[in-house]
């Protein structure tokens, strides 16, 4: 799960996701940051879509959802899930409930 948006986030980030893709072993799965208006978002966003591959999932969708929806009700920002920047325990539940769903250990019922 990556952190708030900061001024200097794509230079301290950038490499480190660049690097998690590179990993022989390991498939790694990238929960986007809280979501704000600013263009730094927009470019990690697009940075994370770029970056999406065979060891990186960076764009998780599963039954038409995307991880990059989680925090916005259309254009809008969805306060129950992201506050300031920051994700909420609504949003944090949310969140953890599609990734469940997405691997398959969520409880079905008979």
């Amino acid at each position: 799960m990556m952190p708030r948006i900061s001024r200097d986030y794509l230079d301290r980030f950038g490499p480190i996701i660049q690097a998690l893709g590179q990993l022989a072993s390991s498939k790694v799965y990238v929960v986007p940051p809280p979501p704000v208006y600013n263009t730094i978002y927009e470019a990690v966003v697009n940075g994370l879509i770029e970056a999406n591959g065979e060891k990186l999932v960076s764009n998780l969708v599963f039954k038409g959802r995307s991880l990059f929806s989680y925090g916005w009700i259309g254009n809008s920002l969805n306060q129950h899930e992201s506050r300031e920047g920051y994700w909420t325990q609504q949003g944090l539940k949310a969140i953890k409930k599609f990734l469940v769903e997405c691997s398959g250990l969520a409880v079905r019922p008979a």
